[in-house]
């Protein structure tokens, strides 16, 4: 009616259950409104990835975020070839499209595989050919749609090597770390449509295996080894040079234990999180510690700066097999898949890191059953290593893993939930608290609402309990800009 539209504007609502002062809250369908409800992650059914006694033997799973796809590579239990399958997931299911064979049509039996992407979508496999000639091979292949398409066969290293984990580094760009006569040796592949190039094979270290990740900031692959307790390295992928790096854990100055299995995960392109198994204390005690590390590297350092351990208690130790993590960029969390030494079957626990830059720190949840069985002969799922990835618009995590006499399996687990969304998050409530029925003023868009230890030109995020932090959830609800320390500038 030609009224001035006031400068700090509010709207009046029915207050939905208690509601406290500067609270974040969303409409409801019926006009009213209410703080965030909190709904727990949830696990779905167990689900079969491929029948018979088929197994990953490896880190070989891959979520493409632009196809949708889950793609996950096996061998197969009758010919021992390597096969690619690729899934389409919605909610706790994936529907999976039929298994394709990916050596070419070669009688090749295959070990160790390990999966990795290229940045215009094709899938790189490496794996050991454990028949003669013994060679590590590799395979290009592409995906449409859960269809596999043609592969592309050819030998990443000659002669009697155990290929253990490859990197895509950059476009057309891998990294291939492998084990030759009890030492760790690299090769570079530089892909040209269907082809790869080798090149820059050289000896590195003695170790058994590479279970590492790569940082893009620095352009460092971190390389962990177990010597007298858990050590590492880095592997300049520009320079093609190999850094010393120092301790990530040493049980005593006068004892010599050792970390048995490890896994990290890339969480920034310079900050990742290491999960290892502990065998024994610093007096030399078995333990089997399920143990947890945030690691930071700056664009131009050669080594790692880690936080403390923390030691995640889980019910008579971990085994020192199946040990995987992976960060999960929609939730901002990792998950740790294990298996315990005193109960058979697969479990987990969600890692969530107090920040993504140095010093960051973190805590460990409950632990949550992924798989158990009473039968013994299906009761094994710690065959070298389980896969995980962070699959799914919504935030899921899937986890695929080998059932003895079973056949691999999958099970997904859905992100934390909340009530509240981009579409119907509306505001904050004023400086007052209201019980529920009271009429309630709301601060909208275009107003302030009044926090505490806010940081100044940051942007800020509903969580999923209604709270702000400066990292977006799944449901990336924004809630405005700091102003002070003190003060936020609704959805400005």
């Amino acid at each position: 009616n030609g009224a001035a539209l006031s400068s700090a504007p509010t709207i009046t609502a029915t207050a939905s259950g208690s509601i406290a002062a500067n609270t974040a809250v969303h409409l409801q369908s019926d006009g009213t409104v209410k703080t965030a409800t909190v709904t727990a992650p949830s696990l779905g059914s167990l689900g079969s990835v491929a029948s018979g006694d088929s197994y990953p033997i490896g880190g070989a799973t891959v979520y493409n975020s632009t196809t949708k796809t889950i793609v996950q590579c096996f061998k197969h239990p009758s010919d021992g070839r390597p096969y690619a399958v690729a899934g389409t997931i919605s909610g706790t299911t994936i529907t999976w499209g039929a298994a394709a064979e990916v050596s070419g049509g070669n009688d090749y039996d295959v070990e160790r595989l390990s999966l990795t992407m290229d940045t215009d979508g094709t899938y790189l496999l490496i794996w050991d050919q454990q028949n003669s000639p013994y060679h590590v091979r590799y395979s290009l292949f592409t995906v449409d749609g859960t269809t596999i398409g043609t592969e592309s066969v050819g030998s990443a290293v000659h002669g009697n090597s155990e290929a253990t984990q490859v990197f895509n580094t950059g476009i057309n760009e891998f990294m291939v770390f492998y084990k030759f006569s009890s030492w760790t040796r690299r090769r570079k592949g530089t892909r040209s449509g269907t082809s790869i190039t080798w090149s820059g094979d050289a000896q590195l270290y003695s170790e058994d295996y590479v279970r590492g990740c790569y940082l893009s900031g620095p352009g460092r692959i971190i390389l962990p080894y177990s010597s007298s307790g858990l050590k590492y390295r880095t592997f300049n992928v520009g320079g093609m040079t190999l850094h010393g790096g120092g301790n990530i854990y040493v049980p005593s100055t006068s004892w010599t234990g050792n970390a048995s299995y490890w896994d990290m995960a890339a969480v920034t392109a310079n900050q990742l999180v290491l999960v290892w198994h502990q065998t024994y204390n610093s007096s030399g005690s078995t333990i089997n510690q399920l143990s947890i590390k945030t690691g930071y590297m700056g664009d131009s350092a050669n080594t790692v700066t880690w936080g403390a351990t923390l030691d995640a208690a889980v019910s008579g130790g971990i085994t020192n097999s199946g040990l995987t993590v992976h960060y999960n960029s929609t939730t901002g969390k990792c998950q740790v898949s294990y298996c315990r030494q005193n109960r058979t079957g697969r479990y987990g626990k969600e890692i969530t890191l107090s920040s993504n830059n140095s010093g960051a720190t973190c805590t460990v949840g409950s632990e949550y059953e992924l798989y158990y069985s009473s039968n013994s002969s299906t009761a094994n799922t710690g065959y070298e290593l389980g896969n995980t990835a962070a699959a799914g618009d919504d935030g899921q995590d899937a986890y695929i893993f080998y059932v003895a006499n079973s056949g691999l399996k999958y099970k997904m687990r859905t992100a934390e939930g909340s009530s509240m969304s981009d579409e119907n998050f509306i505001g904050f409530s004023d400086g007052t608290s209201y019980t529920n029925g009271q009429t309630a003023t709301i601060n909208i868009v275009g107003n302030q609402t009044t926090q505490s230890s806010l940081t100044p030109a940051e942007k800020y995020y509903i969580q999923n309990d209604g709270s702000i932090g400066t990292t977006a959830t799944s449901k990336n609800i924004y809630a405005g800009i700091a102003l002070t320390s003190t003060k936020l500038a609704i959805k400005a």
